[in-house]
Order: C-alpha cells, then structure tokens, then sequence
C-alpha cells in the first residue's frame, strides 16, 4: 500500500483502501482482507458516511464506490469524478 492508499475509520473499526482491495485491521496487529473493489485505485479519495466509506477516483478510475463493513459487496456510488 505504498501509492496512496486512504484509511478510514468506520463505525469503531479502521479499514484501509487500495488498488483493488480494502482491508480491515482485526486490533491484533494484523489485517484481513474486507471486500474487492469494482476499480483499480491509486491516489484516491474517501469519505465516510454512517457504516460505509465512498471511494472516489483516482490515478486508473473515473467512477465512485460505496464499501460496507459488513463484508457486503461494494456498490456504484452516487456520481462520477471529473
């Protein structure tokens, strides 16, 4: 995760986005992997609303992405990035 990844914290648990993953820290000094993403992402943006983040863009995707922490697949988020 050394080219831009975003890390969020989401309803109590830190989760990390990048490349075509996102993964979520377990507090036991490691990570599991949470969901594939629907976009290669480099050099993202993210935002987090109530138990979800939004991925937005980056350097491979024109598009935005909601990521559940609940393991749920990821789905198209409400716009698409300039």
């Amino acid at each position: 995760m050394k080219y831009g990844p975003t890390a969020n914290l989401v309803s109590g648990q830190l989760v990390a986005c990048y490349d075509d993953s996102c993964e979520i820290y377990n507090g036991g000094g490691e990570w599991t992997h949470l969901v594939d993403t629907s976009s290669t992402r480099w050099f993202h943006s993210s935002a987090v609303k109530d138990d979800r983040i939004l991925l937005i863009g980056g350097l491979d995707s024109n598009s935005t992405e909601w990521i559940p922490v609940d393991g749920s697949p990821s789905q198209p988020g409400p716009f698409l990035p300039r």
